[in-house]
């Protein structure tokens, strides 16, 4: 009995991993369920067997990036970190946390597809997959929302929505400009060599130096 739950759990674990790339690349409408069960190499009927559908798989490859690739929980912002007080210390921590987040998503390893999954999840309408990743975003928003209020002393929600806002999106810029002009500009062929390290370097700095800019920080 152990061992067969032992099977099935890494056989679920399998397409997970296979479909999230996958969907990653080619969005959830793109990706077909024979295409998935061929590379985790498992029989056709496994994606219903273990998951129900193409949908709930969808949803569980986005908490799998979230929770066990991503994790903003353990490698960034953690709840006992302690928020500078002094300008010049609090702008020196916003830029370490933001540049901290874009290594995260496009640091070694090619890991980009990360955020591309992610821009899925805002773009792609299947059911829930907004909810779930929000469910693991929000870790990032409350704590900035703290860092926002120790900047402006007072959170204002409507100007805070807005910078942060402008903050993700910049973030997942590069993903998002990937997936919808990537095939006709061959952006695909642009991130896989130096020119994309050197790239994300200068974008990270800017989005970085502008969020200090508009929280009036030196």
């Amino acid at each position: 009995m152990q061992l067969k739950r032992k099977y099935e759990n890494q056989t679920r674990q399998t397409i997970v991993k296979c479909a999230a790339r996958l969907f990653a690349d080619n969005g959830f409408h793109g990706t077909g369920v024979r295409e998935i069960v061929d590379k985790a190499g498992v029989a056709l009927n496994s994606v219903n067997y273990y998951f129900g559908s193409k949908n709930n798989l969808f949803l569980e490859t986005i908490k799998y990036v979230l929770k066990e690739k991503v994790q903003f929980d353990l490698l960034f912002l953690q709840e006992d970190e302690v928020i500078p007080e002094k300008p010049q210390e609090l702008s020196k921590f916003v830029n370490t946390k933001i540049l901290a987040v874009f290594d995260i998503f496009y640091g070694t390893n090619r890991r980009y597809w990360y955020a591309d999954l992610i821009i899925r999840a805002f773009q792609e309408e299947v059911p829930g997959s907004l909810e779930v990743a929000m469910t693991y975003i929000s870790i990032v928003y409350d704590r900035f929302g703290e860092i926002y209020n120790a900047a402006k002393g007072k959170l204002n929600a409507v100007d805070y929505y807005n910078w942060m806002t402008r903050l993700w999106y910049g973030i997942l810029g590069f993903a998002f400009w990937r997936n919808t002009f990537g095939k006709e500009l061959d952006f695909v062929g642009f991130a896989e060599n130096a020119d994309r390290d050197k790239y994300i370097a200068l974008m990270s700095k800017t989005i970085a130096l502008n969020a200090i800019k508009e929280l009036g920080l030196p």
